[in-house]
């Protein structure tokens, strides 16, 4: 009959700590699982809205009515404004969609080797085929808050009125784009 084995205490000392070790290291991906899990949406795509409401959190005091806008060949808008936090605002709207795209860049990600169209999820960027010429709008923000994970901004537009647009912090997503008094409030 063979004899059993029995487990040293140097065994028990240098494995069972490290094996402990290792799976509390992992604890941040098992999140990462469930939360891809319960939302629906991959973790690339977390992650990408996680940045996204975190740079609306730290430019909420840039003034990204005041970008530079241009319009393609296609009819598609493209405006860009500058923060002083170095990061870019970017609203894309093609000629056949009803309400734009909206993302922050952040200087850092120019450096990436990454597609900038990646972020958008488009699969074609046109240029125009004239040179660029800026389009200058009278736009001003009234209001802008953050609130429950969305944006929420009254815009007064150059003909007088005012609209009310509730975007979503994460996805970049205009949920709303309605006409208020411009003595309506962020909320």
């Amino acid at each position: 009959m063979p004899k059993k084995k029995e487990t040293n205490w140097l065994q028990m000392v240098l494995m069972y700590p490290a094996l402990i070790i290792a799976l509390i290291g992992a604890v941040p991906k098992y999140t990462d699982w469930v939360q891809s899990i319960v939302t629906g949406k991959s973790e690339t795509q977390i992650k990408l809205e996680e940045s996204q409401a975190a740079l609306w959190v730290r430019n909420m005091e840039c003034d990204i009515d005041d970008a530079i806008d241009v319009k393609t060949s296609t009819n598609t808008m493209v405006s860009v404004a500058l923060c002083p936090t170095g990061d870019m605002f970017v609203r894309y709207k093609p000629a056949d969609v009803a309400r734009p795209f909206v993302r922050w860049v952040t200087a850092n990600y120019i450096v990436d080797s990454e597609p900038t169209r990646a972020m958008f999820g488009i699969r074609d960027v046109y240029a125009a085929e004239d040179p660029l010429r800026p389009i200058v709008l009278a736009d001003t923000r009234v209001c802008q808050a953050l609130v429950n994970g969305k944006v929420i901004r009254v815009i007064r537009k150059d003909d007088g009125s005012c609209v009310k647009e509730v975007i979503d912090a994460g996805s970049g997503n205009i949920d709303s784009i309605e006409v208020v008094a411009c003595s309506a409030r962020c909320e």
